[in-house]
């Protein structure tokens, strides 16, 4: 399952939208093994319509037939090990609990249970939101460290604050953790780690991207143009925003020129992004820039 959601983040264009590089191999990007993933039947056409929740648990919902082709294509990979860094964070959860609990006291005694799954490819880590109390689940990359889980517990408390009562984006979320895990009294009990945002924007260097564009070249993974976006479901606001930041890419669209023409900026930009979402695409394509505005990004 684990698979099914990483190839859903490329087909969908989340990794593209957010700058992540997809590599055959560990990197502080996306680490996908390269098997052949066009042995299945339309394969990237249907995990970019798979259905994955993140609240209250991860939940893939994917047809059967594609999960087990998936599970079968996997079955050669070695099984992932984390038996160290589970070691480590026994000696130093309590401690970490404590202080996080100390630095976001709203979300005290919100942690009931913390799961870990063991993977050996995926993003750094993947985990589910809290939106109340309960279990945290996190999806572990064998070469990632304590650090890493203590990262993936901070988003998963602090996300859903960010985005429905700040209108925060995917990349400000990622900035406030770093911020915490760098700077924050949090910082003293870990050992360093590379951070989300730092990492995407500063090593997207152009052999890196070359290869990665080659890999995915050689999978048979989609780019996602969006200008193959079909605009016929579209309300006429719908389809006149597209429009206006389609024109703009990759400039910013003002907040007071879109509330303009359309009365409600941010609930316009929601349903945009419903749209998107509804044909198999991320909606972090429309990316926010605080205080400014909203650009497209592709």
């Amino acid at each position: 399952m684990r698979l099914l959601q990483v190839a859903h983040n490329i087909a969908n264009g989340f990794f593209q939208a957010n700058h992540f590089l997809v590599l055959p191999d560990p990197n502080p990007h996306v680490f996908l093994p390269d098997l052949p993933y066009l042995s299945i039947p339309r394969f990237w056409d249907r995990v970019a319509r798979i259905q994955i929740q993140t609240t209250p648990i991860i939940k893939i919902i994917a047809p059967v037939d594609l999960v087990h082709q998936t599970s079968q294509l996997i079955a050669q990979l070695p099984q992932p090990n984390i038996t160290t860094t589970l070691a480590s964070w026994d000696k130093s959860k309590n401690a970490v609990i404590s202080e996080i609990y100390r630095l976001i006291p709203s979300k005290r005694d919100w942690i009931k249970n913390i799961v870990i799954w063991p993977s050996t490819f995926g993003t750094t880590c993947s985990f589910n939101i809290l939106k109340e109390p309960g279990d945290v689940y996190i999806w572990l990359r064998q070469d990632q460290g304590v650090s890493t889980i203590v990262e993936a517990i901070l988003t998963s408390l602090t996300r859903q604050d960010i985005f429905d009562h700040l209108d925060g984006t995917w990349s400000e979320s990622e900035i406030l953790v770093d911020w915490l895990l760098t700077y924050s009294p949090l910082a003293k009990l870990l050992p360093p780690t590379p951070k989300t945002i730092k990492s995407t924007r500063t090593l997207q260097n152009a052999g890196l991207v070359q290869t990665s564009q080659e890999f995915l070249r050689k999978i048979g993974a989609p780019s996602v143009p969006l200008s193959h976006i079909d605009t016929s479901k579209f309300s006429t606001s719908e389809k006149q925003l597209f429009d206006l930041l389609t024109s703009r890419s990759p400039q910013i669209v003002p907040f007071a020129e879109i509330s303009t023409s359309l009365y409600s900026a941010a609930k316009s930009i929601q349903r945009l992004r419903d749209q998107l979402e509804s044909q198999g695409l991320s909606g972090s394509f429309i990316q926010t820039k605080r205080g400014e505005g909203y650009l497209l990004t592709n």
